[in-house]
């Protein structure tokens, strides 16, 4: 269920024709990177500062708002090229010309391909730009005209644009997330050494992470082992525990690591997950036991999840290969 937060007020329209309407503040200047980016274009002052006070406590899943703010069809495109990652985008069609929003529009769609972002257009003259000439002509989202945005309709628009690009985002990269793991899988199996074939899922995993998430490390923080006669040992190690190798595993790594190795050897479950890290174990030559520990900056979520376990179970096929 999603998570929406709203200050309750008499649902009246916000914009009047030809009114000079001055509003609140947005809650102040931050803008960390955990909050929906909402870019604002219109060319009346007063249409910026109402938006913001409506919007200046609103909540979605959690996470507030940050508002970014332009007043003509040029400055919205210099804009869209600085915050491409923008959710939603509340456009005025008449600005500088005519048509100035409907430019910025197929400029976004066309000239930036950017297909993410949720256009809502706001007009205070749908007589030039009559609604379903636009909406069949133009890819946007939304079209309200001014006079008719109420509170209630102006946070409905965003709370359901909002919805739609969490969506799409998740999609986008559950979609590069696969593309990686396809293509670090192809790389594994012409590696001849189990030794050169632990360095290198080490480094992809920590490329996977990075791809589907947007962040974290591209040096990959980890370790591999096998069992040799009944003793654990690191065999290969990136990070800190690549001064490890050699070493018994028992004496070497924290508690915390060597109890998800020990909920692996109880359960069989495959793989375990906690917090920012990972361990997966698996045959190797020889009916030997292979394992592969890796932690991440970041926590774990569940496309990493996803993505990491399917791309484990290639590395188990590359591993028995050897």
């Amino acid at each position: 269920m999603d998570n929406v937060t709203v200050i309750e007020e008499e649902d009246v329209p916000l914009f009047f024709p030809e009114d000079n309407l001055v509003g609140g503040d947005n809650g102040g200047n931050s803008s960390p990177k955990d909050l929906w980016k909402v870019m604002i274009i219109d060319d009346d002052l007063g249409v910026h500062e109402l938006t913001s006070m409506v919007l200046r406590r609103f909540q979605f899943e959690g996470r507030g708002l940050d508002l970014v703010s332009g007043y003509s069809g040029g400055e919205a495109q210099i804009l869209m090229q600085q915050h491409p990652d923008t959710a939603i985008l509340l456009l005025d069609v008449v600005m500088e010309r005519e048509h100035a929003g409907l430019d910025v529009v197929r400029f976004v769609r066309e000239g930036l391909q950017n297909r993410q972002v949720r256009i809502i257009l706001r007009t205070g003259q749908p007589g030039v730009a009559p609604a379903l000439d636009v909406i069949t002509q133009y890819d946007i989202n939304d079209y309200r005209e001014k006079t008719e945005l109420t509170q209630e309709k102006l946070l409905t628009a965003i709370v359901t644009g909002l919805r739609s690009f969490r969506d799409l985002t998740e999609i986008g990269k559950h979609k590069m997330g696969l593309e990686t793991v396809v293509e670090a899988t192809g790389s594994l199996f012409g590696l001849r050494s189990e030794k050169t074939l632990a360095d290198a899922v080490l480094k992809s995993l920590a490329i996977i992470f990075l791809t589907a998430e947007g962040h974290g490390e591209r040096s990959p923080v980890g370790f591999a082992a096998r069992e040799e006669e009944g003793v654990w040992r690191i065999y290969a190690g990136q990070g800190h525990y690549g001064f490890m190798v050699g070493e018994n595993l028992e004496a070497c790594v924290s508690r915390e690591v060597l109890a998800m190795v020990a909920s692996i050897w109880r359960s069989g479950q495959q793989p375990v997950f906690e917090s920012n890290r990972m361990v997966t174990m698996f045959p190797g030559r020889f009916r030997s036991r292979q394992l592969i520990y890796f932690e991440n900056k970041f926590n774990l979520n569940g496309l990493d999840k996803s993505l990491s376990g399917m791309f484990m179970a290639k590395v188990a096929l590359a591993f028995r290969s050897l």
